[in-house]
């Protein structure tokens, strides 16, 4: 807003709000509030003013004022409602052409006020949680163990717990792990085997004087490919050999219970894509 639209809003006001002698208490309060406001104003306390201008209004409701209000509403950065009073200001009040553009001028002005978001606080907490384990065997096993945690936010905690586990012949879990290390590195065995053998097929025919032409590249290709699966495949069974022995180690350590039964019978199925086996007790 301009300083001379200002003051000739101002001196309008106070023309209007001041006290005849026959001036009654609503005048009176009026022009206090106004007098309030204009103090806020001036010092850009806009929420404060704001609601005294209203309150002036309320208690005499001249077009003045609603320029005042519409103001502070532009300064807050709500221009709806700046708008509104600025356009009930010129239609409650006979202005120049002047003052009118000005007017316009100060409502397209407005900058809407940026929202704020609030940060978001991490509340800390601290808490304990307990865990537990479980263990698996050829029967069911199960577990206990305890552990410690710290939460945050809420104060919760979250524990992590160990334990070891027994099947139903009193052997710990890691007995039928053990078994079944050996039973995947069996069959890892048997897989480098046939893709092994399937490859050198694959070289032979590569080498075969009698092979088309045409099949050299693809015999080359499925023969790597082959001998690389079967390479991996070995060195994959050979680790899980090495795991088996491992736990066979550490479940016969300290133990008391009396060993398994050695498999009976070891069954090895042989497919196109590998090789399965089956262990009988």
């Amino acid at each position: 807003m301009t300083l001379r639209l200002r003051i000739l809003c101002a001196l309008s006001l106070l023309t209007v709000l001041a006290p005849p002698a026959h001036a009654d208490e609503a005048l009176d309060k009026a022009k206090r509030l106004f007098k309030q406001a204009e103090t806020h104003f001036a010092v850009r306390e806009f929420k404060e003013a704001l609601s005294l201008y209203k309150q002036a209004y309320k208690a005499k409701p001249l077009p003045e004022l609603l320029f005042n209000i519409g103001q502070a509403h532009r300064h807050l950065g709500d221009c709806k409602r700046s708008a509104f009073f600025f356009n009930q200001y010129l239609l409650k009040k006979a202005v120049s052409d002047d003052i009118r553009a000005e007017v316009k001028r100060l409502n397209a002005s407005c900058k809407p006020a940026e929202t704020k978001t609030p940060p978001t606080s991490q509340p800390s907490g601290t808490g304990a949680g307990s865990g537990t384990g479980t263990g698996t065997g050829a029967g069911s096993g199960t577990g206990a163990g305890v552990g410690t945690g710290a939460g945050t936010g809420t104060g919760a905690g979250t524990g992590t717990g160990a334990g070891t586990g027994t099947d139903d012949g009193g052997r710990p879990a890691s007995w039928t792990w053990a078994w079944i290390s050996a039973a995947a590195a069996v069959a890892l065995f048997a897989t480098a085997g046939i893709t092994g053998g399937m490859a050198r097929s694959k070289n032979s025919d590569y080498l075969d004087p009698a092979t088309p032409f045409a099949d050299l590249q693809s015999l080359r290709d499925s023969g790597m490919a082959l001998e690389t699966t079967s390479y991996v495949t070995l060195g994959v069974g050979a680790a899980a050999a090495v795991t088996s022995v491992i736990l066979f180690v550490l479940s016969s350590g300290g133990n008391d219970a009396p060993a398994p039964s050695a498999a009976k019978n070891v069954a090895i199925g042989v497919s196109p894509g590998g090789a399965s086996v089956a262990l009988h007790f």
